[in-house]
């Protein structure tokens, strides 16, 4: 067995490791390394080869060439349905470790309107609008000390005006569903906000099923989006009321290795 490590002239952050046997390419490893960090891209072992350590070989490779170019360490993202999969595994054998909290990852499409709590009715006292038609005192209510919502889920300038909604109580501004556009069909649902003493009285399903039909109705087939696992409470709200009518469920694991 064979690896050779090829690089590009004319694109030095490109690191490309080929596994071969008897003059035949069976893997290849894939990485881009900038300054002190690199990211795989790709690995692929012919599957009549799996089982024979070319995987683990073809990362050793791609990980010593990385480091020759400058790298201290990599990082990498998968996708498995559970964490005994076979590129969990290899990772574990080379010594990688999880770099950030693992994701379950959803899209959905027309199905969607089947779900049962697609029809939940917003309880009085509750208004949803526009995003792009928030008020000076929505506004102001964002910029409130101290910050009342989680900073990873604060509304952005670059929102879709399409269906990214806000939520008002009794005229004040209590969560929001923001969205982006990816593409002409599909559209991230980026952050569903709503303030923790509002959530009892059952406004956020309301919330996100507005979303989903003005999405739908418009002619935009699908919608994706993203959860970390580690955030149980959205966990059991995926597995209970939204899994039997999305089109798929994959989970990301993000690993890294210090060089």
């Amino acid at each position: 067995m064979d690896y050779v490590r090829l690089h590009s002239d004319a694109d030095a952050t490109l690191l490309a490791v080929v596994a071969r046997t008897a003059g035949q390419t069976i893997g290849l490893g894939l990485a881009d390394v900038t300054g002190p960090e690199a990211k795989l891209r790709s690995l692929f072992v012919e599957p009549e080869h799996w089982g024979q350590g070319i995987g683990s070989g073809l990362l050793a490779e791609v990980e010593a060439g990385a480091h020759a170019l400058g790298a201290r360490r990599i990082e990498a993202m998968y996708e498995t349905v559970g964490e005994s999969s076979p590129a969990a595994r290899l990772a574990q054998k080379r010594g990688w470790r999880q770099s950030q909290p693992s994701t379950m990852v959803c899209r959905a499409s027309e199905r969607m309107r089947r779900a049962p709590w697609m029809k939940t009715a917003l309880p009085v006292g509750f208004e949803l609008f526009p995003w792009s038609e928030r008020t000076q005192a929505d506004e102001m209510e964002l910029l409130r000390e101290p910050l009342w919502y989680p900073s990873s889920l604060a509304p952005d300038g670059n929102y879709e005006p399409l269906n990214s909604l806000g939520l008002r109580r009794d005229g004040r501004l209590v969560g929001w569903m923001i969205t982006h556009r990816l593409g002409p069909s599909l559209v991230r649902y980026t952050s569903l906000f709503v303030s923790p003493e509002q959530r009892t009285l059952g406004p956020g399903m309301a919330l996100l099923a507005r979303a989903i039909v003005t999405q739908l109705d418009a002619g935009v087939s699908d919608g994706i989006f993203g959860v970390g696992l580690a955030n149980k409470e959205m966990i059991r709200l995926v597995k209970r009321r939204l899994a039997p009518y999305l089109d798929e469920l994959r989970e990301i694991f993000y690993v890294a290795k210090d060089l």
